[in-house]
């Protein structure tokens, strides 16, 4: 083998430096390179990131300002739709009040109209009625009791004549067969008796038939206005019969009463006679007048009860009608005003659901845009 020179040894020093530079710097630009390509990567990771964290943060605050945008203006669409609605069925509720108020006292005026023509029609028949039903009732009972009074005065009339005649007669027959018997048995007995004691006797019999006569008519007066009195309060309307039976009970008290006035007063004059046929006829005329103004009191009362009875149902009728008018009004205003509501109330409804739907489409078109 020939030696190794300086020139070789130099050569393989610059070999071995130059591949351990090249080592070095292959090595030093493959750590360059990876230090370059890992800050490269980081930087490009971070600059994403704050991209992706950038973009999200305005991809949420553009989100949340379009849902917020989008809530107000829902808001404000739902407020305006409410406002309008309530504000359109708050008009509509008012023009059907006052529709309907203006239908029920226009119905509630014709029909008291109505009900006023008709109770004065009504109440104007019924007192004309009243009034002509009481006037032929009056002019019945006056007509009746006119003529009954009439055959009564007639009846009595002619039988206290007929009476009074026939005791006249009798009296009279009985008077003097008895002065006759009488006169002649004194005249027998008594021929010498003095007149003084005649003129006494006379005065004394006189003056108690007088008293006896007074006190019969007093009594008679008293027990007759009394028992008239009772039988006039207690028996208004008494029948023919009780009549016949009064007047045969007067018939048999008034017999009874001729027989003692006959035995007390022998020798009464027909000036008597006279005064009781004229009390008698005053008696009958008093007692017609008393009986024709009862039956007037009577039907003026009964057409007075008729008219306020009248009166009284038209009145009834007029309030049960505006009662009835008054309830109809208030159902209907009642029913009117819960149709409003409820149309309000289902247009609001709508409304409201229209506008969340609004709002979900609004939300949903930004998550879209994200996911692309």
């Amino acid at each position: 083998m020939a030696p190794i020179t300086r020139s070789q040894t130099r050569e393989q020093r610059t070999k071995k430096s130059t591949s351990g530079s090249r080592s070095r710097s292959r090595s030093r630009s493959t750590g360059r390179a990876k230090k370059s390509r890992s800050r490269s990567r980081s930087r490009s990771t971070q600059r994403a990131k704050k991209y992706r964290s950038r973009s999200r943060s305005r991809s949420t605050r553009r989100a949340k300002k379009s849902r917020s945008r989008s809530r107000s203006m829902s808001t404000r669409r739902a407020k305006k739709s409410r406002s309008r609605s309530r504000s359109r069925s708050t008009g509509r509720a008012k023009k059907s009040r006052s529709r309907s108020r203006s239908r029920s006292t226009q119905r509630a005026k014709n029909y008291r109209s109505r009900s006023r023509s008709r109770s004065t029609g009504r109440a104007k028949k019924s007192r004309s009625r009243s009034r002509s039903r009481s006037t032929r009732r009056a002019k019945k009972s006056r007509s009746r009791s006119r003529s009954r009074s009439t055959r009564r005065a007639k009846k009595y009339r002619s039988r206290s004549r007929s009476r009074s005649t026939q005791r006249a007669k009798m009296s009279r027959s009985k008077s003097r067969s008895r002065s006759t018997r009488r006169a002649k048995k004194s005249r027998s007995r008594s021929r010498r008796r003095s007149t003084g004691r005649a003129k006494k006797s006379r005065s004394r019999s006189r003056s108690r038939s007088i008293g006896r006569a007074k006190k019969s008519r007093s009594r008679s007066r008293s027990k007759s206005t009394g028992r008239a009195k009772k039988s006039r309060s207690r028996s208004r309307s008494r029948s023919t019969g009780r009549a016949k039976k009064s007047r045969s009970r007067s018939r048999r008290r008034n017999t009874r009463r001729t027989k003692k006035s006959r035995s007390r007063s022998r020798s009464r004059s027909t000036g008597r006679a006279k005064k009781s046929r004229s009390r008698s006829r005053s008696m009958s005329t008093q007692r017609a007048k008393k009986y024709r103004s009862r039956s007037r009191s009577r039907s003026t009362r009964r057409a007075k009860k008729s008219r306020s009875r009248s009166r009284s149902m038209s009145t009834q009728r007029a309030k049960k009608y505006r009662s009835r008018s008054r309830s109809r009004s208030t159902r209907r205003a009642k029913k009117s005003r819960s149709r409003s509501r409820s149309r309000s109330t289902r247009r609001a409804k709508k409304v409201r659901s229209k506008s969340k739907q609004g709002k979900r489409l609004i939300v949903s078109i930004p998550k879209l845009k994200l996911e692309a």
